[in-house]
């Protein structure tokens, strides 16, 4: 047999310590802390596109105020934004006559390339979005402290 390849990872992906801090720690193993990040948006990105730096402009905005997100978060927000950018594209293009077809040189007719970009963004997202508890999943999985409402009155 041969020798197993060190590139694969075993098991389950390994959970942030953070995470594991927020979840509860039912091993007996005590919880690595890891480096400390500082809970922070990192800046956008200049080559995203426009409608990706409005994704990046919602989003992060919202990993801050729940301390989710942090400076060295960039590319994998960039990813997320970018494949965000790329559906709500290819759903525009998709609402056109013949959107979901295309027909080849020989007359055959064959899913719109519009639909191939479409669900290549729809991966995407499903694989970052976990990464930041974008998904009802994720969430169900982290137990995070609401940010403190402010009363209207505290602030005359």
């Amino acid at each position: 047999m041969a020798a197993r390849d060190q590139t694969m990872a075993a098991g389950r992906k390994r959970k942030p310590p953070q995470l594991r801090v927020l979840q509860g720690n039912a091993g007996k193993r005590p919880i690595e802390h890891g480096p400390k990040v500082e809970i922070a948006a990192p800046k956008c990105p200049v080559w995203l596109p426009k409608e990706a730096k409005a994704e990046w402009k919602f989003i992060t905005a919202e990993l801050e105020r729940y301390g989710l997100v942090s400076k060295l978060d960039r590319a994998a927000l960039s990813v997320y934004c970018t494949s965000v950018a790329l559906l709500e594209m290819a759903e525009r293009k998709l609402k056109e006559p013949g959107g979901h077809v295309d027909e080849t040189p020989n007359g055959l007719l064959q899913q719109s390339v519009w639909m191939q970009i479409r669900n290549k963004a729809v991966d995407q997202i499903m694989k970052t979005a976990p990464e930041f508890g974008l998904t009802p999943a994720a969430r169900s999985r982290v137990d995070v402290k609401a940010p403190e409402q402010t009363d209207f009155f505290d602030q005359l």
